[in-house]
């Protein structure tokens, strides 16, 4: 956690099971339930993790498959409770309430792609992804749309 008054980060005691050591993981805030998705990366098995920093518990998903691929897309879906990780050709989405995974095949997608950059847009109910790198290592500059769930006005 960052406490400017203390001049950086502190380390936290976490109570009960840890996610395993890993790298190239995506870790982003879902804002209605107020806690952290932990999702991807290598060494450990991946997996996702949710992080309640009220109480500082981590709690795994029951996640078949596992989720274990490095630099994946992270995208949350709030009011739905539902997160969107993908990574190249595959897209998950996972019900953060009962941590049922469904694959989801699209009838188009982006190229197989790693490292993209994706947003949640409440307003239109869209994710947004762009750029990634491709295989090769190549990267590219598109902009990809996915209506996701139900557009929320304020």
């Amino acid at each position: 956690a960052f406490s400017p008054a203390a001049g950086g980060f502190t380390l936290v005691s976490v109570q009960g099971d840890v996610p395993p050591a890993m790298s190239g993981h995506r870790l982003v805030w879902e804002p209605v339930m107020q806690r952290a998705i932990l999702a991807g990366g290598h060494g450990g098995g991946g997996g996702v993790w949710v992080l309640d920093p009220s109480q500082a518990t981590w709690t795994k998903l029951a996640v078949v498959p596992p989720i274990g691929a490095a630099r994946p897309s992270v995208t949350v879906e709030p009011h739905l409770g539902h997160v969107l990780i993908s990574h190249a050709e595959l897209h998950h989405s996972v019900d953060l309430a009962t941590g049922e995974v469904t694959e989801h095949v699209m009838t188009t997608s982006p190229p197989p792609l790693t490292r993209v950059g994706s947003v949640f847009d409440p307003l239109r109910g869209r994710v947004w992804q762009f750029g990634g790198a491709r295989p090769d290592g190549q990267t590219v500059d598109a902009l990809w749309s996915l209506k996701f769930g139900c557009a929320k006005v304020p």
